[in-house]
This record gives C-alpha cells, sequence and structure tokens, in this order.
C-alpha cells in the first residue's frame, strides 16, 4: 500500500513538474531580447545572449532585436490620396505648399543591456506597445518636419538623397530647430520672381549632428537606433501632383528651347567655318590658275 502511495505521489508530482516546466524555464531565442517579471519581487531579468533559461515562473515579454518598419499604407480618392491600414504612408506639407504622401522603411535596432531593456519593459510593456506608441509616431513628426526643408518639385528628385539623410539624422538625434526664412524665387510657370518662406537648419557644432534640435530624439533614453531608411515613392495630392507636372514640362521647354539655340549655334559656327574653307579653297583656285598663266607667259616670252 505504501509503495503504490508513493508511486501515486510520484507520479502526482512529476506531472506537475512537466505541466509546469513551460513556466520554469524559456528556451530563448538568439535573435530576441527577453525580459523577464519575476513574481513576488517583480525584478527583471533580461536575456539577450539566446539558449535555455530560468524562467521561475515568471512573465516573459519578446522583443526582436531588429525590426523593419513600414509606413506604406495608403488609398486613393477624389482629392488624391489619403493615408490608411495599420502602417499609414507619412504625409508631409513642403514649403511651397504642396501635399505629399511618403512611402517606405526603415530598420529599428534594440539595445542589448540590462538596463535599456528593463527601461523599455518599464514603459511599455511589450513590442507592439513601444511600435506603436513610440517607434510609429516618432516617425511621423519627423517626415512632418522634413517637408518645409524642400519644395515639392525638389522632393521628386534633387533632394531625394537628402530626405532619407535628414529622416535618419532626425530619428536618431531629435527634430531640428528651425528658422524661417524668405527667399526669392523663380516660379518655373510663369518666370516671376516670388517669395517663399523656407525653413533652415541651424548649425552648431556642439551639438548632435551639428544641427540644433527642438527635442532630443526620445530613442536615445532607450538605447534604440533606427537605420536603413528607404524611400519608395512619395504620392501627391491631385494640386501638387498638377504643379509639379506643370514645372516639369517648363524646366523641359526651357531645356528644348536651350538645346535648340546651341544647335543654330553650332550650325552658324559650322556655316561660318565651311564659308572659310570655300573661300581659302577658291583664293587658292585663283592663284593655281594665275600661277598657270604666268607660267605659260613666260614660256611664250622665252620662245619669242
Amino acid at each position: 500500500m505504501k509503495r503504490k502511495i508513493y508511486a501515486i505521489i510520484g507520479a502526482v508530482v512529476a506531472i506537475t513538474v512537466l505541466c509546469l516546466s513551460g513556466k520554469m524555464f524559456e528556451d530563448a531565442d538568439k535573435s530576441k531580447n527577453y525580459v523577464c517579471q519575476m513574481p513576488i519581487t517583480g525584478e527583471y531579468s533580461v536575456w539577450t545572449e539566446g539558449g535555455l533559461q530560468m524562467q521561475w515562473f515568471g512573465d516573459i515579454d519578446a522583443y526582436a532585436k531588429t525590426s523593419q518598419i513600414e509606413f506604406s499604407d495608403l488609398e486613393k480618392n477624389q482629392t488624391g490620396y489619403v493615408a490608411v491600414g495599420p502602417n499609414p504612408a507619412a504625409g508631409t506639407t513642403f514649403n511651397d505648399r504642396g501635399k505629399g504622401y511618403i512611402i517606405g522603411s526603415f530598420r529599428v535596432e534594440m539595445p542589448t543591456d540590462t538596463k535599456s531593456m528593463e527601461k523599455i519593459q518599464e514603459d511599455y510593456g511589450s513590442e507592439e506597445a513601444l511600435i506603436n506608441a513610440l517607434v510609429k509616431p516618432q516617425l511621423y513628426k519627423v517626415i512632418t518636419a522634413c517637408g518645409p526643408l524642400m519644395s515639392s518639385l525638389e522632393s521628386v528628385a534633387e533632394t531625394r538623397t537628402d530626405l532619407i539623410a535628414h529622416i535618419t539624422d532626425q530619428l536618431n538625434y531629435g527634430v531640428y530647430k528651425t528658422k524661417v526664412i524668405k527667399v526669392e524665387v523663380p516660379n518655373t510657370i510663369t518666370g516671376e520672381m516670388e517669395i517663399r518662406n523656407q525653413a533652415d537648419l541651424i548649425e552648431d557644432a556642439n551639438a548632435p549632428g551639428g544641427y540644433l534640435r527642438q527635442e532630443v530624439s526620445p530613442f536615445s533614453q532607450y538605447g534604440i537606433s533606427c537605420g536603413q531608411v528607404s524611400v519608395l515613392d512619395i504620392k501627391y495630392d491631385d494640386d501638387t501632383q498638377k504643379q509639379i507636372d506643370a514645372q516639369r514640362n517648363a524646366n523641359l521647354a526651357s531645356i528644348t528651347l536651350k538645346t535648340q539655340a546651341l544647335e543654330f549655334q553650332q550650325q552658324a559656327i559650322k556655316a561660318e567655318e565651311e564659308g572659310k574653307a570655300e573661300a581659302a579653297k577658291a583664293r587658292w583656285k585663283q592663284e593655281k590658275e594665275k600661277a598657270i598663266a604666268v607660267t605659260k607667259a613666260q614660256q611664250e616670252f622665252e620662245v619669242a
């Protein structure tokens, strides 16, 4: 009877240990950071190396060491586009009052030190909350701040690489502190000069990245870094797109006129050179005939 009782107790213990083993141990994935909150004490245990870890019935939250964040969801409407979905495109307004939505992605790299991961867990509690409450709002704030640094036409081509650099810089160091300057620029459609307000960066060798900031990037206090920013496309509202198309056509017309003028100039130079060549040819022909005539006359004179 005692053996039976011991066997039953042993079986119950074994089953209990087996059932609870999922809360005793955790096989950590090396591509993730784990924060385990221990029961009773509430203290955190951070795992960043992977492998079998002692959980001790604690609650675990996992964070991918690197994440690809996209901002690409967009929908066409009667006036242009509107951001929709779980990963909406980032809207901005350029310094010529043109509006557009930037489509792209970037990578977020999590810290691996215990202090930073504990702070992230304490403030946000999960990877999903971190991305939705910190990462994405900061991205949209940064892209909004990039718009006034360029015109809508410049964003199409000339400063596309500058846009990527500005987004990356502000994500890691904070939104720029800018000053508004008035610049006189020619209207590419009418050719008339007009005054435009333009945001200008304030340089400071002692500031992060060499520019003054309105605020320090919240990512810095959590040890998060951002990079590999990719701008796949920019979609403009109808009015802005029409303005861009008109500016492009005006630029193409200007280039065509300059090309034609250069061609005419080259033709004039060619005609002048050809005229000189013909004149020289005629002159040498006359000299040749003269030389022949003189020689003939000399011969006739000598014969006479």
